[in-house]
């Protein structure tokens, strides 16, 4: 399952995905590239 949370910092908003998966607790790489594709599009 994945959600957008966001979470303020230094006065500025940004959106955090966040993946939960009942076998792995973390980002697989795949997953890590897409997210951060999506932050460098908040960014722009």
């Amino acid at each position: 399952m994945i959600y957008l949370k966001h979470i303020t910092k230094y006065g500025k908003t940004y959106p955090v995905m966040i993946v939960i998966n009942s076998t792995k607790k973390y980002l697989t790489k795949e997953t890590f590239e897409e997210l951060r594709e999506k932050i460098n599009e908040f960014k722009l």
